[in-house]
């Protein structure tokens, strides 16, 4: 940082921390109304990685 001090670091983390808050508003939207459970999430990750495996043929 000692570096470049022309770069207004302030600045950088407001922007920094304003792009996490939207993104987590973001995640908040989506994930508002939804039921599936970590059970689920976990059975639908299993069946994607299934899919892909045949996919390339490693299954």
């Amino acid at each position: 940082m000692r570096k470049h001090v022309e770069i207004r670091w302030s600045e950088v983390a407001r922007m920094s921390i304003e792009k996490k808050v939207e993104d987590l508003e973001l995640l908040d939207s989506l994930s508002g109304g939804s039921t599936l459970t970590a059970e689920g999430a976990l059975q639908v990750s299993r069946q994607i990685d299934r899919q892909v495996a045949k996919r390339l043929g490693l299954a």
